[in-house]
Order: C-alpha cells, then structure tokens, then sequence
C-alpha cells in the first residue's frame, strides 16, 4: 500500500458527549465550512439502546454511506426495507426524493457516516437502499495499517460491488 503524505489536519468537534453517546462531526468544522459535496463526516459510539437515529426520521436530497466499526443495527425504511447490520457493513441510502427511516442498535454501536449532498438532477431520483457484508468489502492491510474500500478506487483498489 503506497502512504499518503497529510497535508492538512482539521479537529473533529464534539456535536453530542452526553455519557451515553458521543457524536464527533469533522465536516463542517469552524476551520472547513464546507468541502465539495460533503454534507457531513460523523464519528459516533453509544453503549445504549437509545441511537442517534434510533426514531423513524426524514431524509431528502442526500446520499449516507455508513460503516459500522462495532456493534449491530437493525434498518427499517418506507421502502419496506428491513436490514441487519453487524460489524465491519456498510449501507448506502440515497434519499433522493425522500424516505423515512430509523436504525435500532443491537446494544452499543461505535461506526462513520458520510453524508453526501446528490448533484441537482439526482435531487428528485428515487430513493435506493443497498447494504454490504463486511467479506463484499475490498480490504487492503500491511502491518501498520488497514484500509477498508467500502465506495469507489483507493491506490488501485476497488470496492468489489463496483
């Protein structure tokens, strides 16, 4: 695997530290308002029941790219999807015109988010949700590191649902 140099460093911000739940959001910061399509980038962990969006809640105009890093969540949507997810999956909501949908930790649940704005002309596409099984995800490892491909091309490496 071919390292990167950092050039730039931003702090992520605590948005919830509540004992129970801890949402770190890097995008947007003080230092980055925005950075191309990127609505958000989350870190978050909570040992409980109770999740960030454990309650049916809307989405519109958005693509999230979910990676849980530990725990479980059960997914329920207005699409009559209805999904489990352990560690190391990865879903994809594209909300597009708008779905409703809620995620019920199994238990603590510790994963990254990224939040994408749709280009205007997918703004009023048809909602789509897809999961992936950790083993459908590309991983790249040597022993400092290791690199999990969950979307597009990363030094030669591809997601395999590509």
């Amino acid at each position: 695997m071919t390292r990167s140099r950092i050039l730039k460093r931003f702090e992520a911000a605590d948005v919830i530290d509540d004992g129970d739940m801890r949402l770190r959001r890097a995008l947007p910061s003080e230092a980055l308002a925005a950075l191309g399509p990127f609505v958000f980038i989350d870190h978050y962990r909570h040992r409980s029941q109770r999740g960030i969006g454990d309650r049916p809640h809307p989405h519109a105009g958005i693509e999230v790219v979910s990676y849980l890093l530990e725990g479980s969540v059960q997914h329920r949507d207005s699409l009559g999807f209805r999904d489990h997810l352990d560690a190391g999956d990865a879903q994809f909501i594209r909300a597009g015109r708008g779905i409703l949908h809620a995620e019920q930790p199994d238990g603590g649940r510790h994963g990254l988010q990224l939040w994408t704005a749709l280009p205007p002309a997918q703004k009023l596409a048809e909602p789509t949700y897809r999961s992936f099984d950790a083993a459908d995800l590309s991983t790249v490892a040597d022993r400092e590191s290791r690199l999990v491909v969950v979307a597009g091309h990363v030094n030669g490496w591809t997601a395999r649902w590509y």
